[in-house]
């Protein structure tokens, strides 16, 4: 492994420990490489359409620049959009 890919998983590693949002769902991603790479978006794709609010954080910053995917702020500020929309959901459900 590459001295970049294990300073990226000593990262990863941390903000997972921390509990960041989307660490834990964007860490494969970041990780895979080639075919692998196609196969973890699609994944994480998948979990995000069911509103899984790791995976719709993580495609916003997965869209907003560009990792394993062409960098697209429209498609980023789409899954953010859900992201806030799910994650305020809760909050409301949460306080009645």
């Amino acid at each position: 492994m590459s001295p970049d890919k294990v300073q990226a998983r000593q990262w990863l590693d941390k903000a997972i420990a921390l509990k960041v949002a989307g660490s834990s769902v964007l860490a494969p991603l970041l990780l895979a490489e080639g075919p692998a790479q196609a196969a973890t978006l699609q994944a994480l794709q998948a979990r995000a359409e069911h509103n899984d609010e790791d995976a719709l954080y993580a495609l916003s910053w997965v869209y907003r620049f560009g990792i394993s995917t062409p960098a697209d702020a429209e498609q980023a500020a789409n899954w953010y959009r859900r992201w806030q929309a799910s994650w305020m959901g809760q909050v409301l459900e949460s306080v009645q």
